[in-house]
């Protein structure tokens, strides 16, 4: 429930430096799809929201950074494939730059762990693991494998990236990566989400849950679980997210004697001969439309803008922002929302970059802050803050809708505390979504 779109807040200092070269990318991107039309219920986005893409950007950087280290290691391998010392020391030298994986290992040809690290799992030297699907697979194709989840014999559930070893046309095993899905997934997306009002969960394409945010729903099947059984809604979106590239759909169930009723957006990332579908769910809310008359804006909404100007410069409003009482800032911009209902959503985000008081609540962000020195794409919000002055913008919202942003600095006393916003969502008119 999101209404800001650069947010991005990277898992860990690695994943940050991968990060910068496509930042400038996507808000280029971002920008230029501004002007495309949004879905109708229950059709595919045109664009995916952002926060799936930066998910997704995630996971296959750091899935690409393996794979590179695992390549320049088995160049060097494959001169001496059977030498044991030399595997050891290049397993060893690839687990230091990848937290995330739980054990690296070198498998022969018939299958057998040969080289097995850190020296925790090393008495995992010897095992036979050619029963396993992908240790089965890795020997008929000559490119790397990226294995379902599994039960490993240290006793985990896992997936393994392999990369075959050969000299010449001769196989010789394969480098592997042995990762804790739920532990790498986990990082990556709460550190992405900070905090913020989505769900988000991965699932392999024969339905079964590889990482959700409740630990409990891992490991479940969304095509057979009963829980996922309860509406035809949630069958038919669990059905279409397994066999759909990527796409939108609304579900909702019954709890308590109360339907709710979620918007869930999914889209998928190819990680070799494998895929996971990356799924966003959030609580649909009822998004206000900007009222239109001949493709100008109402004089409701003209009045409106009229309006929050002269708010962001009353002096009781201003009184509460500078005391840094919320809760009376809060209450005024309910008060001001309950006069024009078509607003998505209206936020303070004072001059340290902090959100500190929004209203309504599921649709805001209040205790974000942006900061460039995690986020690079967040010095977008900082310099509206910055500049200390009114303005417009469009923007494509978090959970994949779009909307206006109309921005008012804020002073009191010689003093800024800076902005507050309001945004509301597109208005179709003649095959055109106006913001």
């Amino acid at each position: 429930m999101i209404c800001v779109l650069f947010m991005f807040y990277f898992a860990n200092d690695i994943l940050d430096r991968m990060m910068k070269g496509v930042i400038g990318f996507l808000i280029g991107l971002t920008i230029a799809l501004v002007s495309c039309q949004p879905p109708g219920e229950n059709q595919e986005l045109l664009s995916q929201p952002l926060l799936l893409q930066i998910v997704k950007g995630k996971i296959s950087l750091y899935v690409d950074s393996m794979h590179n280290d695992m390549d320049v290691s088995v160049r060097r391998i494959s001169e001496h494939p059977l030498n044991y010392d030399l595997i050891r020391s290049e397993l060893i030298r690839i687990s230091k730059n990848h937290p995330y994986v739980e054990d690296f290992s070198f498998l022969d040809s018939k299958g057998v762990l040969r080289v097995v690290e850190p020296k925790a799992y090393s008495r995992y030297e010897g095992h036979s693991v050619v029963f396993q699907k992908h240790n089965k697979m890795i020997k008929t194709q000559p490119t790397p494998v990226f294995s379902d989840v599994f039960k490993s014999v240290e006793g985990f559930d896992a997936v393994d990236l392999q990369v075959p070893v050969n000299k010449g046309k001769e196989f010789y095993g394969s480098l592997n990566l042995l990762l804790r899905p739920d532990v790498f997934l986990d990082d990556i997306i709460r550190g992405t989400l900070n905090g913020l009002s989505f769900q988000i969960w991965i699932v392999q394409p024969n339905g079964k849950i590889i990482y959700d945010l409740d630990p409990s729903l891992i490991g479940r099947n969304i095509l057979t679980d009963t829980l996922f059984q309860r509406s035809e809604t949630i069958k038919k979106l669990m059905k279409q997210v397994v066999g759909k590239r990527e796409g939108y759909r609304k579900a909702e169930s019954d709890r308590n004697g109360k339907t709710y009723k979620w918007e869930n957006f999914w889209t998928t990332i190819d990680l070799f001969n494998n895929q996971w579908r990356i799924v966003l769910s959030r609580e649909a809310s009822d998004l206000r439309k900007p009222k239109i008359q001949n493709g100008i804006l109402s004089r409701d909404a003209i009045n409106r803008e009229i309006q929050f100007k002269k708010l962001a410069r009353d002096e009781g409003f201003l009184k509460s922002i500078a005391s840094r009482d919320t809760e009376a800032v809060t209450d005024i911009l309910k008060s001001f929302h309950s006069s024009y209902p078509d607003l998505y959503c209206l936020e303070w985000v004072n001059e340290e970059y902090k959100v500190v008081a929004g209203f309504p609540k599921e649709n805001s962000i209040i205790g974000y802050s942006f900061d460039p020195i995690k986020n690079q794409s967040d010095v977008v919000m900082q310099d509206k803050v910055n500049s200390m002055r009114e303005s417009k913008f469009n923007m494509q919202l978090f959970e994949g809708h779009y909307g206006k942003f109309y921005v008012y600095p804020m002073f009191y006393n010689g003093k800024y505390f800076g902005l507050i916003y309001y945004i509301v969502t597109a208005q179709k008119s003649e095959g055109n979504y106006i913001l």
